[in-house]
C-alpha cells in the first residue's frame, strides 16, 4: 500500500490517539516531550484541514515515537 502524499490533522489525531491541541504542543521545540518537535504542516488552514508531509511525519515518529520512554 503507497503511503499518502499528505496527513491531516484528524488522520495523525486518530493515528497517535492525542488530541489537536497535543499536535501544536508536540510542534513547538519548547514544549513538546520528545527529541525533536513534530514536523510543522506543508498546508495550513482552519480546523482539521492542516496538512503535513507524509514522509516527514513517519520519520520523526520512528524517530520520537516508537523510540521513547513515553509509549506505553
Amino acid at each position: 500500500m503507497a503511503l499518502p502524499a499528505y496527513y491531516s490533522t484528524q488522520d495523525l489525531c486518530s493515528a497517535l490517539s492525542v488530541t489537536a491541541r497535543t499536535l501544536h504542543r508536540w510542534s513547538n521545540s519548547e514544549t513538546t516531550p520528545f527529541n525533536e518537535p513534530l514536523p510543522k504542516p506543508v498546508r495550513t488552514a482552519r480546523g482539521s484541514s492542516n496538512r503535513y508531509n507524509a514522509k516527514e511525519i513517519e520519520a520523526w515518529i520512528k524517530n520520537n515515537i516508537e523510540n521513547s520512554h513515553l509509549v506505553a
